[in-house]
């Protein structure tokens, strides 16, 4: 895992807790894009994700050359685990966007 500035440290805290990337950036001053982009898996961990799903999305199993990376917070205890292979999810539009409502 890269080393994680403390202000980063503080967004994966935050995160963690359950707080949204609104939440997050008007605790910390920053905007929600802000917040995201900080959180962001790094790109080669991306790539494995969206190779080990081969295209399909990993929650319904449809096709999808565009798929979303997703942080399943399940798996998500420690700032160690925010962005693992065991912690990301690929998956379609639809189906993201659904967890978000879900969890909203």
């Amino acid at each position: 895992m890269p080393i994680l500035t403390d202000r980063k440290k503080q967004i994966y805290a935050l995160y963690i807790q359950g707080m949204t990337y609104a939440q997050i950036g008007k605790e910390l001053g920053i905007t929600p894009q802000g917040a995201q982009r900080q959180i962001a898996p790094p790109r080669g961990l991306v790539n494995r994700i969206r190779k080990r799903a081969k295209g399909q999305c990993e929650k319904c199993g449809i096709y999808c050359r565009i798929g979303h990376i997703h942080h399943d917070r399940d798996f998500i205890v420690t700032i160690d685990e925010v962005n693992t292979e065991k912690s990301l999810k690929y998956l379609c539009p639809s189906c993201h966007a659904r967890l978000h409502n879900e969890n909203s």
